[in-house]
């Protein structure tokens, strides 16, 4: 008698292995869209006087808080480049396969190399 592998508990393990990088980059996709929301979009000046833009403070020298428009920008730029990872993630979830996650998790990878290389 051969025991078989309950595809229901391989589909779970399979997804419990995806879903940590999926948050991170959920979380990353959604920080991103929210701030360019705020700052771009809704411009309420009353928000927008709680962030240090200019080259004072802790923010000095860093390009894109110089002011609310840069800022907005760079969000929006962030967010679009999370997006080859939200897709790869889904591409994971859908295949659940190893080759699939691994390549999720590397260009997880390397989105968040870009956000640290962009500061």
């Amino acid at each position: 008698m051969e025991i078989t592998p309950n595809p229901t508990v391989s589909n779970l393990i399979a997804f419990g292995k995806i879903l940590p990088g999926l948050l991170i980059i959920l979380l990353l996709a959604l920080i991103n869209v929210h701030e360019w929301y705020v700052v771009g979009i809704v411009a309420n000046p009353k928000d927008i006087t709680q962030y240090p833009f200019g080259s004072e403070g802790p923010v000095a020298g860093v390009a894109h808080y110089q002011s609310a428009e840069l800022y907005a920008r760079y969000c929006l730029i962030s967010s679009l480049f999370t997006i080859p990872a939200l897709i790869g993630f889904a591409f994971a979830v859908y295949r659940r396969t190893a080759t699939a996650t691994v390549a999720a998790y590397g260009i997880l990878v390397l989105t968040i190399v870009g956000f640290w290389i962009t500061g």
